[in-house]
C-alpha cells in the first residue's frame, strides 16, 4: 500500500510541475516538450552528485525524488519524504495559479 502511495505522490508532484509549464506557455507543444526535459533533468538531477562537493552533492540528494520514491516503494514512510512531495504539489499548483491569474487580468 506504501508503494501506490509513493507512485501517486511522485507522480501528483510531477504533475503539478507539467501543470505550472503548461500554464506559462500558450502552445501545447512547447509545453509539453519543455515539460519533458524539466521533468528529465528533474528525475536525473542526483547523477552528477558523485563529481561535485560535500555540500553539491548533499544537495543534488535533497532535489531529487529518486531515493524519496525509493524509500516509499520499500514501505518506508518518513515525514520529510511526505513533507517533500506536497511540497513540490504546493509550489508547482501556486505558481500555475499565478500564471493563471495573469493570463486573466491581460
Amino acid at each position: 500500500v506504501v508503494g501506490f502511495i509513493g507512485i501517486f505522490l511522485f507522480s501528483l508532484s510531477f504533475t503539478a510541475i507539467g501543470l505550472a509549464i503548461s500554464a506559462f506557455t500558450k502552445s501545447q507543444t512547447v509545453a509539453g516538450v519543455v515539460s519533458l526535459v524539466v521533468l528529465l533533468l528533474f528525475y536525473v538531477i542526483d547523477a552528477p552528485a558523485a563529481h561535485l562537493g560535500e555540500f553539491g552533492a548533499s544537495l543534488l540528494h535533497a532535489i531529487a525524488p529518486g531515493d524519496k520514491t525509493k524509500m516509499l516503494l520499500q514501505g518506508v514512510i518518513t515525514g520529510s519524504d511526505v513533507t517533500y512531495f506536497f511540497s513540490i504539489i504546493a509550489v508547482g499548483l501556486f505558481f500555475a495559479n499565478r500564471a493563471l491569474d495573469a493570463h486573466r487580468w491581460r
